[in-house]
């Protein structure tokens, strides 16, 4: 399969209002406004494409987002992507423990949909999709 490049730079806009506040990178975030702005961006800049090769599996995925810090693009991703499960994955600890509660404060059913851990990349062993 070979993205084209409409697929790459659709950017999907999210109105992150809607979305349970510890989604929101400057709601349950804890970034700066100004920093907050930009990230809002970037996450919808990643959700367009990832929204589209999700559809492409025709079931729900199992998106593992490595490096991910505390979740900005994960966590916006399981509320967005009806269906999807998400893994929060980044070698530190402290980050991993902000996702954690960041996780803890959605509702049950997105809370369900979403897990984070300690590790790295070349350590994951569990199958994903993306």
């Amino acid at each position: 399969w070979q993205a084209s490049d409409a697929l790459c730079h659709r950017r999907r806009a999210i109105d992150f209002r809607a979305l349970p506040r510890s989604c929101d990178p400057l709601w349950g975030g804890g970034v700066p406004p100004i920093r907050a702005w930009r990230k809002r961006r970037q996450i919808e800049n990643v959700l367009g494409p990832l929204a589209e090769l999700t559809a492409l599996l025709k079931r729900p995925a199992h998106i593992v987002d490595f490096c991910a810090s505390s979740g900005h693009v994960a966590l916006p991703a399981a509320a967005v992507l009806k269906g999807v499960t998400v893994e929060i994955n980044d070698l530190r600890e402290r980050p991993i423990d902000i996702a954690r509660e960041r996780i803890a404060a959605l509702p049950p059913a997105l809370r369900a949909r979403c897990t984070a851990r300690v590790g790295s990349t070349e350590s994951h062993t569990g199958p994903f999709d993306i």
